[in-house]
């Protein structure tokens, strides 16, 4: 009755569907957990990104383009061998668009690791899932974080659709933050782009795990 569960990221979506089905589960606190679907995430998550990394915002948006017709295929209804073989002819498009210097730099197998990176089951699912469906069930304790820096999960985009959920739903023993100047992995950041992460020595913020033992203790009545 003492057992939560923290999840980060993709961990901060499935949490909340742990908790929305058990009643054991005490609390639990979403580390840059997505508010809203998987697509909406990623369009966002992409031209941050990309921005971070001293891309053009034209050159970024044709990017989120091609990622959402990726996207979009994957969404398609129908016979999955259909859709298999229309997202292998999209992305084999896109590789032909390629400046030839790139497409030297690309081997069958690294096209082959793209095409199944987004061919799975769990990739569909987290394009149309939305968290809300489980938030909304939730009761317990929540603790919800995000980094003003996470670039991957953006607050501004995914913490207001959480509370929302959680306020449709009758919680009110939750608390949402966002904690200035962290990245996705809540290390101390400078941009908050994924270049950074590495360079990083820290591993998790003390702020961070302040704000944690803080929930903890009024939350959950834990010593």
């Amino acid at each position: 009755k003492k057992i939560g569960l923290i999840g980060h990221s993709e961990g901060g979506l499935i949490a909340p569907m742990v908790a929305a089905r058990n009643k054991d589960v005490a609390f639990i606190v979403l580390m840059a957990g997505p508010g809203v679907n998987g697509k909406e995430v990623l369009r966002i998550q992409i031209d941050l990104l990309n921005r971070a990394a001293g891309m053009s915002e034209v050159e970024s948006q044709k990017q989120v383009a091609f990622t959402t017709g990726i996207m979009d295929i994957i969404q398609m209804g129908g016979d999955s061998t259909v859709k298999s073989a229309a997202l292998r002819a999209y992305l084999y498009k896109g590789y032909e668009a390629l400046p030839d210097d790139v497409k030297k730099q690309m081997t069958e197998q690294q096209f082959s690791l793209e095409y199944s990176s987004f061919n799975t089951p769990w990739f569909s699912y987290f394009m149309q899932y939305e968290p809300a469906l489980a938030l909304e069930k939730i009761k317990i304790p929540v603790l919800v974080l995000n980094g003003t820096k996470d670039l991957q999960v953006w607050a501004p985009q995914n913490l207001p659709a959480i509370e929302k959920a959680l306020k449709k739903g009758g919680n009110k023993k939750y608390v949402i933050k966002e904690l200035p100047n962290l990245n996705h992995l809540f290390q101390e950041a400078k941009t908050g782009g994924s270049s950074e992460y590495s360079e990083i020595e820290q591993t998790l913020s003390p702020l961070l795990l302040e704000e944690i033992t803080r929930f903890l203790k009024q939350k959950t009545n834990l010593p």
